[in-house]
């Protein structure tokens, strides 16, 4: 269950769906100033390109907004 704070950034960023792949938010689409502590959440983890734009898991947003809004 989400918190009031944490729910507000989870829907201010579009979901991805990737066919056959999940789903992904794009680094363009995060709001500052998350899209730079998103970033240094994410160090050394996976993410992939998609139409030229870094995009990481949906998991792994909600992973940061969890830890950003305890």
């Amino acid at each position: 269950m989400r918190n009031n704070n944490q729910q507000k950034l989870f829907d201010a960023v579009p979901i991805k769906d990737i066919e056959g792949r999940g789903q992904r938010v794009l680094l363009k689409d995060i709001p500052a100033p998350y899209r730079e502590e998103f970033l240094e959440f994410m160090v050394g983890s996976t993410y992939e390109k998609l139409d030229g734009e870094s995009a990481y898991f949906v998991y792994d947003w909600t992973n940061f907004i969890f830890w950003k809004f305890p």
